[in-house]
């Protein structure tokens, strides 16, 4: 029988339970009441231990990362709009020819070698950022593309 001058009681770090803990040497502090406790509170360590108590919260939360996300929305139209075009002819010609594409399709979504998301706002970043091969590839894909529309119409 084990002697109760030999025990304390903590609490679990997790969720708050009472853990006896037995004193004496051999015996490590338990922190949690159990491994779930446990494992729970190792996750939360890799999130930062970021805690949102209540649902005002949440909604003020949601609102400043709205805002935030409307400001780089700005900062990146703004940047479509004002960035002056490339001095290279070739890729010059290769740009207006899919930003004539892309807009006589209604800018839909394409996957070449990689995704491009519907929208003029898309198909205006990946004209500007993509290399010469990518943008052929991309019209190629649109021209196709409002081909089989037109045969669809018909």
């Amino acid at each position: 029988m084990i002697d109760t001058a030999e025990q304390t009681t903590t609490e679990c770090l997790a969720c708050g339970s009472p853990i006896i803990q037995i004193a004496g040497r051999g015996h490590r502090k338990r922190l949690y009441c159990d491994d779930r406790c446990r494992q729970r509170a190792h996750r939360s360590k890799g999130q930062g231990n970021v805690t949102i108590d209540t649902n005002g919260d949440l909604q003020q939360r949601i609102a400043q990362l709205e805002q935030r996300n409307a400001e780089l929305e700005h900062l990146i139209d703004r940047y479509i709009h004002t960035r002056k075009g490339t001095m290279q002819p070739w890729k010059k010609a290769l740009q207006e020819r899919w930003l004539q594409l892309g807009k006589a399709a209604d800018w839909p979504a394409l996957t070449i070698q990689i995704h491009v998301p519907a929208g003029e706002r898309e198909h205006r970043l990946f004209g500007m950022n993509a290399s010469n091969e990518l943008i052929e590839g991309g019209n190629v894909t649109l021209r196709r593309q409002l081909e089989e529309g037109k045969r669809n119409q018909s």
